[in-house]
């Protein structure tokens, strides 16, 4: 897979509106889609057209005011900053019980493995985050010690956290 731009926000723009960036405006996080491409919200395309369109998102740079994505029936998202992908699993799965038998747009995003590494708690207690922890990483800093282990194990458990999530989803998506 390749991104329009490594940067969370930018990018779940141009998913959803086929835009690079420099064209959508969202340029940073929490910078949304300027109004003029508001139309070009796949999701708002799609609930025109008879749609149900559910966003559940565990961060608030996915959140409805930080991405300007009006074209969702239901925006959930976190009221902190964060929240465990398994959350926005099962409010998603709760949503799709309410909405059988419609053509679906279903978007859920995980943040389980992304920086800072570590469960919710854990991940809360490091913001902001730290860029010489969590930037461009120089890998040979990193190749071995206290520090490092520690980092390996937080980001594993959040691969697997949001691997977990993944895959009751999907299990959840095949029973329906």
């Amino acid at each position: 897979a390749f991104t329009t731009m490594p940067t969370t926000g930018p990018a779940h723009l141009s998913l959803f509106t086929g835009l690079y960036p420099s064209q959508h405006g969202g340029t940073r996080n929490a910078v949304p889609l300027s109004p003029q491409h508001a139309r070009r919200d796949a999701a708002l395309q799609l609930r025109e057209n008879g749609y149900a369109t559910g966003a559940f998102v565990t961060s608030w740079l996915a959140g409805r005011g930080a991405t300007g994505l009006e074209g969702f029936d239901v925006y959930d998202e976190p009221h902190s900053m964060l929240r465990p992908g398994d959350d926005a699993v099962d409010t998603a799965l709760a949503w799709l019980d309410r909405n059988p038998g419609r053509p679906t747009l279903l978007w859920v995003h995980l943040y389980d493995a992304h920086a800072p590494y570590g469960d919710i708690g854990e991940k809360g207690r490091s913001f902001p985050v730290d860029d010489k922890l969590y930037g461009w990483i120089d890998e040979e800093r990193f190749a071995s010690g206290e520090l490092s282990d520690q980092l390996a194990e937080r980001y594993a458990r959040g691969v697997r956290d949001a691997d977990a999530a993944l895959g009751r989803l999907l299990a959840g998506l095949r029973e329906r």
